[in-house]
């Protein structure tokens, strides 16, 4: 059996095809043909659902109530709380069952002036379900926001979340966050956070211990020039009974409009747990008419120092109106470090909107 042409969702970055029940089929073959936004595809996973067939049966499926209320009283001109109370019922006669769903939480804020605000939260929520264990949860958390400068700003959380399943210990969890920013120069921010936290899964006898830190520089000091460079870490250890795994990832990228019709764009990371893995993303665009782009993009994925994907492409986009252009594309993959092929792409076309 042929289906109908599809068009690639570039949002989920997938097809979809629907195809008739009686037919039987011995495998699956894409074909690109014509003008296409998609130079090349290359399937990699097939995923096959069927669809539940319409009956005539008029009858309720699903109903949902749900209750939500909320009470804020302002004390005085330094404290103020709020209290948070939801409800929801969900009857469904088919196959999942009723389930229910409530909370019930509780926030205290405290401005001793116009420099600090503390607040304080409560949370406690739970899930009936029908035919499924039931879940609770608590959360009890404090943040702290600090402001010694109108160029300077500052915070800190601590979150303390403990999980119930079936009525027994099912997850806990406790993690902290800091964070500032400052205003260097007129258009320059920089911003630095680390953050820590600490798990255990009772259930299946594990602990995990991760932290982060991740720096921002931000600049836009005239209308043509922006940049942004940012970096981060992250590092966490998992526990399982006595087997210890360690996973690290850092990374770099810089977002650089170096003049009103020229951007760059680089991202470098690096993972490293079971093997060491790596990718460099570029890419350089540059207008060279109003009407006329240019654009070459790089990207490299190695795995232990062997490069297993390997995509080149240029790009040229000539808009004659305003929806129609002519475009040209050139594109080099190579996977063969992976065991793959190598192909080359050439694609031009005319494209009209009406």
């Amino acid at each position: 059996a042929t289906a109908p042409p599809q068009g690639f969702n570039t949002a989920l970055n997938r097809y979809e095809m629907r195809l008739p029940v009686a037919a039987s089929y011995r495998y699956v073959k894409a074909v690109n043909v014509g003008l296409n936004d998609i130079a090349q595809v290359l399937v990699t996973e097939l995923i096959v659902l069927e669809l539940v067939s319409e009956t005539s049966e008029n009858g309720l499926q699903f109903v949902s109530h749900q209750l939500d209320s909320r009470l804020g009283h302002q004390f005085n001109e330094r404290w103020q709380g709020a209290a948070d109370m939801s409800l929801q019922i969900d009857e469904n006669p088919g196959r999942g069952g009723d389930r229910s769903r409530g909370s019930l939480g509780a926030r205290i804020s405290f401005e001793p002036d116009q420099k600090w605000v503390h607040t304080g939260r409560w949370e406690m929520s739970s899930q009936w379900n029908e035919e499924a264990d039931d879940v609770a949860e608590n959360v009890l958390g404090y943040s702290l926001f600090y402001d010694p400068l109108e160029t300077l700003r500052s915070s800190f959380s601590l979150t303390d979340r403990l999980t119930w399943l079936a009525g027994a210990r099912s997850r806990h969890r406790l993690g902290s966050a800091v964070e500032g920013n400052a205003d260097l120069l007129r258009g320059l921010l920089a911003t630095l956070g680390l953050s820590a936290s600490r798990s255990e899964d009772f259930a299946g006898d594990r602990k995990y211990t991760t932290w982060s830190a991740r720096a921002r520089i931000q600049a836009a000091l005239t209308d043509d020039l922006d940049l942004v460079l940012d970096g981060s870490y992250l590092e966490s250890l998992e526990t399982i009974e006595d087997e210890l795994r360690k996973r690290r990832d850092a990374g770099i990228g810089l977002d650089w409009r170096v003049t009103r019709d020229l951007y760059v764009r680089v991202s470098l990371r690096q993972t490293s747990e079971v093997s060491d893995r790596g990718t460099i993303d570029a890419l350089l665009s540059w207008a060279v008419l109003p009407s006329l782009r240019l654009s070459v993009q790089h990207y490299e994925l190695t795995d232990d120092d062997l490069t297993t994907t390997l995509r080149r492409s240029a790009n040229l986009d000539w808009e004659l109106g305003a929806r129609t252009n002519i475009y040209l594309r050139v594109a080099e993959v190579d996977l063969s470090g992976g065991g793959g092929d190598r192909t080359t792409s050439f694609q031009q076309g005319f494209r009209m909107g009406f």
